[in-house]
């Protein structure tokens, strides 16, 4: 019966916390200004989408590296040929402070802070 109860509360704050996690803001970008196009249009590795591949990849070091950085999550994006216009999600998030926090976050903050809550 605890053990019921320990799950119930848990599947709750997740759901809560889901609920009130920030929608993605998506940026809109054409390939023209993020490639150096080609004239070879076969299926493979090319310099303009090693940046897409695993070797080539140098992760962030900063915050400002970080939010600068493009996501693609699509695999397919560059391996035959790239879209005309590229949607990918900001890197950036906002960040509460104790004095900037909405109420509906700061419950939950006051909760998960209190020594108290198991």
């Amino acid at each position: 019966m605890i053990k019921l109860k320990f799950n119930l509360a848990e599947q709750c704050v997740s759901a809560l916390c889901r609920i009130q996690k920030p929608s993605r803001i998506y940026l809109e970008k054409s390939s023209h200004n993020l490639l150096h196009h080609t004239n070879n249009t076969c299926p493979g590795d090319h310099n303009d989408n090693l940046w897409v591949t695993y070797n080539d990849y140098q992760p962030p070091k900063t915050q400002i590296e970080w939010e600068q950085t493009c996501f693609l999550d699509k695999c397919y994006h560059g391996y035959y040929e790239w879209p005309k216009i590229i949607k990918y999600p900001m890197n950036k998030r906002e960040c509460y402070t104790k004095e900037t926090m909405p109420e509906h976050v700061a419950i939950l903050y006051n909760q998960f802070m209190n020594k108290k809550f198991y």
